[in-house]
């Protein structure tokens, strides 16, 4: 269940972090476990997907640049196969250039490379607050 409450920790809800850099993935996997989450790391976004109906995530964290398949076409195919889940973007590129370049309306915000720890725990307990109050 995600919380609703802003800043609350979402207790119990469940994130998936896509990345190809291993180090992003661990940082961001403790960070927000010790913020109360259930974290979910995959190298690629072929096993993400493929564990979406299992373990239900409530927001992505997905580097736009990863192997195999963008980011933003990520966040498209699972918008296609039905599943409404917000999806972060995270990209080393500048934010008004990947503005131009994202044709997926399922990417609710872009996060630039590097990023603060704080900024990053902030945007998604906005987002999870936004969906959860949007999609009541």
């Amino acid at each position: 269940m995600v919380g609703t409450e802003k800043g609350d920790g979402m207790k119990n809800t469940t994130l998936f972090i896509i990345d190809d850099e291993k180090g992003i993935r661990m940082m961001l996997k403790e960070v927000f476990e010790r913020t109360g989450y259930n974290v979910f790391t995959y190298a690629n976004p072929f096993d993400a997907k493929m564990a979406i109906n299992e373990k239900n995530p409530a927001l992505i964290l997905v580097d736009y640049r990863i192997p195999e398949m963008k980011g933003d076409q990520f966040a498209h195919v699972i918008q296609e196969e039905g599943f409404r889940i917000p999806v972060i973007l995270m990209s080393g590129a500048d934010k008004e250039e990947m503005h131009d370049k994202i044709h997926s309306d399922a990417i609710v915000e872009i996060v630039e490379k590097p990023f603060n720890i704080l900024d990053i725990i902030q945007i998604v307990e906005q987002n999870l607050y936004d969906f959860v109050n949007i999609s009541e």
